[in-house]
């Protein structure tokens, strides 16, 4: 096989498929998703943002299947209970972005950074 060129017969190449849920399992992913980014510091607002960004296909595509409100409430249900913390190893201020304010939200995802 030349370089490059899939084997078919690896067993280690990505296969990907689409498996039929339900909306509870929807629910139950969309839960998923707030959770690691409420433990990671996010707010509410950059969380709901994420969802709402096409690029992020499991995201957005449960807020299609679950509604705005729904997602709305699982976000808040996750900062609320992994809260919004930032941790720092030094007493020195967070550096902001170049025309960034300090309570500015930083952006969603790595495709609307301005680098």
């Amino acid at each position: 096989m030349p370089y490059g060129d899939p084997d078919p017969e690896d067993p280690m190449e990505l296969a990907a498929l689409e498996l039929p849920g339900s909306v509870e399992d929807t629910r139950e992913m969309a839960r998923c998703f707030a959770e690691e980014f409420a433990r990671m510091g996010w707010t509410l607002s950059r969380i709901l943002k994420l969802f709402h960004t096409p690029f992020y296909v499991g995201p957005h595509r449960a807020l299609l299947a679950l509604g705005e409100s729904a997602v709305r409430d699982l976000v808040a249900e996750a900062v609320f209970v992994h809260g919004v913390r930032r941790e720092r190893p030094y007493d020195s201020p967070e550096p902001q972005p170049a025309g960034m304010q300090a309570d500015d939200e930083p952006p969603a995802g790595p495709c609307e950074r301005n680098v």
